[in-house]
This record gives structure tokens, sequence and C-alpha cells, in this order.
């Protein structure tokens, strides 16, 4: 509870139409990875584990359960799994305010934000502006603030794994829809699509995403592309959205052969 604001740092409640809701009214931040146990050890069952069945080994967020629904308004506030560091995308390194490379042993791991096994989330940043053409309401890129940033995905080991995205990754038959917002400073170290990675290499089901008056940029991945990548079963529709000033393509779609 924010005694200047009078509001609570997260506002959660429910909705019959729109799921679980949630307003952010603070910047939220993670734990440092130093002070947790190391990433072996969260995915040493991930191997033996069934197919498809494993827990993701990520320091994010995590929504993965078929039917749930979920709506994030960023409302103008950063979502940063790696506070204090910042993403150098041409070095390919985090640096503190000093532009010194952080240790990995510092770092969190993982996507920012994952949806999953059939779930449903939407993002939207109520700070951005909009606008009507064609007879529908558009965000307008870059209008808010709200930011998901410090993404860095690091693949546990194991063979076959998915590619995850640094900032938002969406799999397994599942669905975002996206109007506004900034992801931006991603990075996906061992997969596809620093930003946004929809599908990988273990994929059940097809993945929709909505992308609507959206900027991804400043992002980095290992291969293809550092803003956004699809493959295999996807369904994606972009809207007014600024990508720039990521490594490789800006965006790569990859259909199934």
């Amino acid at each position: 509870w924010n005694a200047e604001t009078e509001k609570w740092g997260i506002h959660a409640w429910d909705d019959e139409e729109t799921g679980r809701n949630v307003q952010l009214n603070e910047d939220v931040t993670f734990q440092k990875e130093k002070d947790k146990e190391p990433a072996e050890e969260r995915a040493k069952d991930v191997s033996a584990a069934e197919p498809g069945k494993h827990d993701i080994p990520t320091d994010g967020i995590i929504i993965n359960n078929e039917g749930a629904k979920v709506t994030l308004d960023l409302n103008g506030q950063t979502i940063d799994l790696n506070p204090g560091a910042e993403l150098d995308a041409e070095a390919g390194a985090f640096k503190d305010a000093d532009g010194a490379e952080i240790d990995d042993d510092e770092l969190n791991k993982g996507s920012v934000i994952t949806v999953t096994w059939g779930a449903e989330l939407t993002i939207k940043d109520s700070s951005a502006e909009t606008c009507e053409y064609g007879g529908e309401e558009h965000v307008i890129a870059g209008s808010g603030t709200g930011t998901i940033t410090g993404g860095n995905w690091v693949s546990p080991g194991q063979t076959n794994w998915p590619d995850q995205g640094g900032g938002i990754s969406v799999s397994n038959g599942s669905k975002l829809t996206m109007n506004g917002g900034n992801v931006v400073g991603n990075w996906s170290r061992d997969g596809n699509g620093g930003g946004i990675c929809i599908g990988g290499y273990q994929v059940w089901g097809t993945n929709v995403v909505r992308l609507d008056g959206v900027v991804v940029s400043g992002n980095r991945t290992k291969y293809g592309s550092g803003g956004i990548y699809a493959c295999y079963n996807f369904d994606v529709g972009m809207n007014g959205c600024v990508v720039e000033g990521n490594n490789g393509s800006g965006v790569l779609f990859i259909e199934p052969q």
C-alpha cells in the first residue's frame, strides 16, 4: 500500500469476461539471481519429465494452465526481470549503471513473461494514447511508458528444448493479445525471438498472437530474429507496431514444411 498514491502496488480482481485482472501501480522488479538456488538445480528434473509436461525454468512470470485467462494492465509501469542491469544489444551483455558487464551468476534467467499450455494473456497499457481508424480504436505505438524488460533466456541444456523469447514467450496452444506496451532490452541467449518468441521446437496446438501499437526494440537473440520470431503452428496479426534496433532480422516467421 502506497500512502502517497493511496493505491496498492499491484491491484488484482476477477471478472467473468476478462478473467483475472492485474493492474500495476508501481514498477515490478525481481529478486537477484545470486540470492536463489542455481539455475541447474531448478532445471535438473526437466529432462526426466514427460515431454511437454515439464516446468519451464524461469525466474519470470509464467501463466501455464489450460483455461487460465489473465488481463494485465502495465499502466505505464515497468516489469524488469533484472533491475539495475541494462542490455547492450550490440555487445551482447548486460551492464550496470557504470557500463561494466554484469556476471552471469548475478542475473535472473528466463523470459519476463511466459504464456503456455492453453493459457490466454491480454496485456494493455492504459498510459498509451489511442486513435480511431477503420471504424476501430487502436493504440499509438510508443505513446505509453509500460515496459517489459530485462529478459534473459538461457536454455537449461536439455536437447529439443523449446525456443523461448527474452521478453515474452507464447507456446503450446496459447494466446497473447497485446495492446500497447514496449518490449525492450531483452535477450534470448540460446533461442529465437529476443523480444517475443511464438512457438518453439516443442509445440502442441496453434499459438494465436495479436499485437496492436506495440514497440519491440533493442532486443537480442542468438539465432534468427532479435525482435519477433514465430515458427510452426501460429496465427499472428500485427497492426501499427514498431520493430526496430534488434539484431538479426526484426521479424522472422517460419511456416511448417
